[in-house]
């Protein structure tokens, strides 16, 4: 059997669990749905996925990021052009990855840990259809160790974002018009 690493609520009749190889899934009440298992890959662990505003969940797999649409549809890949720190990710060698959305500028922060490489960054900006924008990866860079990313909605203003970061040294982090 696959481990179960991470779960989270996708929708109000649904909760996703899985782990990196698997994704399954309850709807509604678990004494008469039970666990069914969803195809594609699984997150890679308990904070590699987060869910957008469009009801939509995001998920750091070993194959790359993954999109879930809401419903519980199959796991899609986001691009074609996953950045190579994303591919191959395992955690059962030290491998890690957190993304948290941002509801302010509609994009993902991902944290990517790989065993030989260290830390990578990214922000993978949501498409935006209506303008014509495709969404894509974008690399990131910052002054220290950044080593969590977390979603708080109540932070979020016109001008600051809705994710904090924090470092290992403790510094928290958050994304404003200057930065």
């Amino acid at each position: 059997g696959e481990p179960i690493l991470a779960a989270i609520v996708h929708d109000g009749q649904t909760i996703l669990f899985g782990g990196p190889t698997a994704l399954f899934k309850i709807v509604g009440n678990p004494n008469s749905s039970g666990l069914q298992r969803v195809a594609g890959p699984g997150p890679l662990m308990h904070n590699a996925w987060c869910r957008a505003d469009d009801g939509a969940t995001y998920m750091v797999t070993p194959r790359g990021l993954y999109r879930i649409p809401p419903g519980v549809g199959i796991p899609q890949p986001v691009s074609k052009n996953i950045p190579d720190e994303m591919i191959g990710l395992n955690p059962y060698i030290g491998d890690r990855a957190t993304v948290a959305y941002d509801g302010r500028w509609n994009m993902l922060t991902i944290i990517i840990y790989h065993h030989s490489a260290g830390l990578s960054y990214f922000c993978y900006k949501l498409p935006e259809p209506e303008q014509g924008y495709p969404g894509g990866f974008f690399p990131m860079d910052f002054s220290e160790d950044i080593e969590s990313a977390v979603y708080f909605p109540e932070v979020q203003t016109a001008d600051a974002s809705s994710v904090v970061l924090a470092s290992g040294s403790g510094t928290a982090y958050q994304y404003d018009r200057t930065d």
